[in-house]
């Protein structure tokens, strides 16, 4: 479902017209300063300041806005948190109920994990309420694979890891997806948690979310 929607969101993206202030050497997400919390208008969605981040990238188009964030502090793994942020009108398709809902959750978790991770013994998976700002609830769905492969004479490591959360209002809909970058070498499932833990992800999720909770 999200990514369908991220996909046409990015079309519409690259299309002539949509974009929103021209950048400058001394702003690149183009505009003024940075709004504050409590209001924000769609065409200053990207320069959105979010305290113990650093804004990676910011686009705005007709059809919402996306920015990508980095937290500023490292994980306990040593690794880099990266957020991307997409802001759209709601849709019958994306807007769905609130609630948890175990064969949704199954069917995203098929949506970002190959066979072989959907299909590790060791899969380990979790889905449900992520409190934010304002007393607000919306979901979470976090997932870590860790698998190993005799490849020649060595051992093929295969990782999937990634912590994504979603909220709207009826009308607009709000959706983070967690990446990491760097850390330490992954040898084993207990590296790959270290570099990220739920805790950690749903921390930075709020955090940011609050930046933006003037838009619900």
């Amino acid at each position: 479902m999200h990514r369908v929607l991220l996909a046409l969101f990015l079309i519409t993206l690259v299309a002539p017209g949509c974009g929103g202030d021209d950048p400058s050497p001394d702003n690149p997400n183009g505009g003024g300063d940075a709004p504050r919390a409590e209001k924000i208008p769609l065409d200053t969605w990207s320069q959105v300041a979010v305290p113990g981040f650093k804004q990676m990238s910011g686009k705005v188009a007709k059809a919402g806005a996306m920015s990508t964030y980095q937290q500023e502090k490292k994980t306990a793994g040593g690794a880099t948190l990266q957020v991307r942020v997409t802001f759209s009108p709601c849709a019958p398709s994306t807007c769905e109920s609130l609630e948890p809902d175990a064969s949704r959750d199954h069917m995203r978790l098929r949506r970002h994990l190959n066979r072989k991770h959907a299909s590790n013994p060791k899969l380990v998976w979790d889905a449900g309420h992520i409190d934010f700002a304002g007393g607000r609830k919306g979901l979470y769905l976090y997932t870590r694979s860790y698998m190993e492969e005799k490849q020649g004479g060595g051992t093929r490591r295969l990782t999937a890891h990634f912590f994504q959360a979603w909220y709207h209002d009826g009308k607009h809909l709000i959706d983070f997806a967690v990446d990491i970058r760097g850390g330490k070498r992954v040898t084993s499932d207990a590296d790959l948690a270290a570099q990220m833990t739920k805790d950690e992800a749903t921390k930075a999720v709020q955090a940011i979310f609050t930046s933006f909770q003037g838009a619900f």
